[in-house]
């Protein structure tokens, strides 16, 4: 997918993965404003590989309430019905790291 797809998902990704968390834990969305609202984007190696993450995160209690599973509906450049991203958080970064140690930064 192209740069631009590519930022349009991260993007439906974090707005729904906030929203979440705004709902479920709204003190985390204050800590978040108060420390510089920190993003990071990372790369899995295949879709597959995305869908595992998600699964793990959505059997944890606490995490299925902080994590949204974009799933494209193929109107621009993609086919279709594809899972493209992946938003977890604002939450605390240690915990966060349990279901995304290993993973590169995004390029």
């Amino acid at each position: 997918m192209s740069a631009g797809k590519a930022a349009a998902q991260a993007c439906h990704a974090s707005l729904m993965a906030f929203l979440l968390v705004a709902q479920k834990h709204p003190q985390k969305i204050e800590e978040w404003f108060k420390t510089g609202q920190g993003k990071i984007i990372l790369q899995v190696n295949s879709e597959d590989e995305l869908k595992q993450i998600y699964t793990r995160l959505a059997n944890d209690d606490t995490a299925a309430n902080i994590c949204y599973l974009v799933r494209d509906s193929g109107l621009t450049e993609l086919k279709g019905m594809e899972y493209t991203a992946l938003g977890i958080g604002p939450f605390d970064k240690d915990y966060i790291d349990n279901f995304t140690k290993g993973l590169r930064l995004y390029k």
